[in-house]
């Protein structure tokens, strides 16, 4: 039996944000879709991810880039998804970013 893949459970259509947008371009990101967080890209390349938490207390104008987490762990769409809650559990994180080896 082949094992199950973070490819065969991953969210494929992901909305993201700009790296180069405000946190008001976040905040209105957030009340369109009801998600609490995002990846932020730069072109295709996942460079952080950003949630609402992030933006307590955050003037409107601020950049993405200055307030989005940069450290992030990652899963590959081939990891084992059993090794993918693994992390998520043990890192205590809630959302896992899958990207390929070029962060895309």
């Amino acid at each position: 039996m082949d094992k199950k893949k973070v490819k065969d459970y991953m969210t494929y259509d992901v909305v993201s944000v700009d790296s180069h947008g405000t946190a008001k371009d976040v905040i209105d990101s957030i009340q369109k879709t009801h998600h609490d967080g995002f990846p932020v890209v730069s072109g295709n390349t996942v460079i952080g991810y950003i949630s609402a938490r992030d933006l307590l207390f955050v003037p409107h104008e601020t950049p993405v880039e200055e307030v989005m987490s940069a450290n992030l762990i990652v899963a590959d769409p081939d990891m084992d998804i059993n090794d993918a809650a693994r992390v998520i559990f043990r890192s205590g994180i809630q959302k896992l970013p899958v990207v390929d080896e070029k962060n895309n």
